[in-house]
């Protein structure tokens, strides 16, 4: 005679951490009940302490919600009403990708919205990913051509010329 025990899983984006998880709004969050005797009548679960009702399949916490902690209570009754003790996860949504910035060295000239570097000029990027899961990946495109981001590059392989750098990152959740 003893209450179900439920436990939470995530799959898809997920980054696990102590003392919560990373997901995005495309990670599914499961629970499972179990009950040896008379079996699970219901889980319940709440986000926020906002009631969702009785569990029914995986859910996701919608990009419409904004990055930050959640708190997923659930418990589950079985058919002799016994009633498990309330649990709590906690995950932090983040839909937010890192921000990158591209930092040049000297020499440079800057004019209007144009950068002129020599073939010398050291590139570094540099990213952030705040409150979220960190930095996964960086990259960096020259003239349409992608690179895996690993150490401060130059132009000494490209011929003398304009030519367009952008970059961006990946945070661990892909």
């Amino acid at each position: 005679d003893t209450a179900p025990k439920t436990a939470i899983s995530l799959s898809g984006p997920v980054v696990s951490a102590s003392p919560r998880s990373y997901i995005t709004s495309q990670t599914q969050i499961n629970l499972t009940s179990s009950d040896t005797y008379s079996g699970v009548k219901f889980t319940s679960y709440s986000i926020n302490n906002l009631s969702q009702g009785n569990y029914g399949s995986p859910f996701t916490l919608l990009k419409t919600n904004l990055d930050g902690i959640y708190t997923i209570s659930y418990q589950s009754q079985d058919n002799l009403e016994h009633l498990e003790t309330l649990r709590n996860s906690q995950v932090y949504l983040d839909n937010t990708p890192p921000t990158s910035q591209l930092l040049i060295s000297n020499p440079k000239k800057e004019s209007g919205n144009q950068i002129y570097v020599s073939s010398m000029t050291e590139f570094t990027m540099t990213a952030a990913d705040g409150d979220g899961a960190g930095v996964g990946t960086q990259k960096y495109i020259i003239d349409g051509t992608e690179s895996d981001y690993t150490t401060s590059f130059n132009l000494s392989a490209y011929p003398q010329g304009a030519h367009t750098i952008k970059c961006y990152s990946i945070d661990r959740l892909g």
